[in-house]
């Protein structure tokens, strides 16, 4: 009896949190109502886990305290232009939903089984399916926005996606020493992701992609940098010969730079606070699209509900508080990261490209929404949760 009091206690807390937390992964690139069942239960069974272990969980962590305040600053934000609670919480959902699960996954410290099988496989499983998926409407069915690949809603927002999987893919399947199986599936995932990525067309996207390669060579330490280079050189030349085969002309037609829209947008939204806004809280929470554009674009575009530029964005919309906590929230995880990168580099390097990759993402799109904004934030809290553990426990 004793025994099987002692299988459901762990059945009900860790072993509850691992299979929601499983699931709420394999949804997350698609499947909204799923997603967000999966999303809430995990963070209820993460809580509950946490309080029962509450000598273990501290909420204090600035990077924590940046990413909440965001979410409180987005509802007063709001509240101050005359919405009510429900719609001020209903505009900052994306914030809450990243600040509940990060905390729960920055705070539940994963074994490295866990880890590689829970986390990890699931979420390079559920990117491989939507990649499939996106490429066979695009490639077969002739489904793309002009000749562009995209996996799901914009082609922007899928090019963000597929920059974290690559992030994450490329240094499990070369760093981390897992089963042969997620690391196959790994080096697949960021074969797939560079090579979406290169036919998404995204300019940022194409030059996150080098960098991130050429971080992932330089500060990678478990074999010599010039292998670890020739490695990556020769996975985005191999994509790239793969994307021109697929078709040459989406590579060709971005090199135009006709950019004066976005630079519209951004001149825009800028004038607009400067004229108009609370300074400290913005002109609220999914506001941007009360902004008139038409003379900033010379007429192509009169309203759009995202300022493609994070930082902007944020700064609009709710104000100098808003950027700080944003700012605040980059500026913390990356501290975090450096100062503890002896502890594990796997998940240095996985957290620094991630950041990376988001920054120069940030500056021409508004990447810290829905599921690529989740993604980021997953992959943040569980590197953060790594790195936190003693060089002992890496070893």
């Amino acid at each position: 009896m004793s025994s099987f009091l002692v299988i459901t206690k762990k059945i009900h807390s860790r072993n509850i949190f691992l299979l929601f937390q499983t699931l709420f992964l394999l949804f997350l690139p698609f499947a909204n109502a799923p997603k967000n069942i999966f999303m809430g239960l995990t963070c209820i069974a993460g809580i509950y886990y946490l309080i029962k272990n509450r000598d273990k969980f501290d909420i204090s962590d600035t990077a924590t305290i940046f990413l909440v305040s965001l979410f409180i600053i987005q509802i007063f934000s709001s509240l101050v232009v005359g919405d009510s609670f429900k719609e001020s919480i209903y505009s900052g959902r994306d914030i809450m939903k990243m600040a509940l699960i990060f905390i729960v996954l920055k705070h539940i410290r994963l074994g490295s089984k866990e880890l590689y099988w829970f986390t990890i496989l699931p979420l390079l499983i559920s990117f491989l399916i939507v990649f499939a998926i996106g490429f066979f409407e695009f490639y077969f069915q002739k489904n793309s926005i002009d000749g562009r690949f995209r996996m799901m809603g914009p082609v922007n927002r899928s090019a963000v996606y597929m920059l974290l999987i690559f992030c994450v893919s490329l240094s499990v399947s070369i760093l981390l020493p897992c089963h042969k199986i997620i690391k196959g599936v790994a080096f697949v995932a960021a074969l797939c992701a560079s090579v979406g990525i290169l036919i998404a067309a995204s300019r940022s996207a194409w030059a996150a992609l080098i960098v991130a390669s050429m971080i992932f060579a330089f500060f990678q330490n478990r074999y010599p940098k010039i292998i670890t280079l020739i490695i990556t050189i020769l996975i985005i030349s191999l994509s790239l010969g793969v994307a021109y085969y697929i078709d040459p002309n989406i590579l060709k037609s971005k090199f135009s730079l006709n950019s004066f829209i976005r630079f519209g947008i951004w001149q825009g939204g800028l004038e607009y606070y400067y004229n108009h806004a609370n300074k400290l809280l913005g002109i609220g929470t999914g506001n941007y699209n009360i902004i008139d554009l038409s003379s900033y674009t010379d007429g192509y575009m009169k309203t759009i509900t995202q300022g493609h530029n994070m930082f902007i964005h944020l700064f609009v919309e709710n104000g100098i508080l808003g950027l700080i906590a944003f700012i605040g929230f980059l500026i913390s995880a990356s501290v975090f990261i450096i100062k503890k990168r002896a502890n594990s580099n796997p998940f240095f390097v996985i957290s620094l490209l991630a950041l990376v990759v988001m920054i120069i993402s940030c500056c021409f799109h508004n990447s810290l929404l829905r599921e690529f904004g989740m993604l980021f934030c997953i992959i943040i809290a569980v590197s953060l949760s790594q790195l936190n553990a003693s060089k002992a426990e890496n070893q």
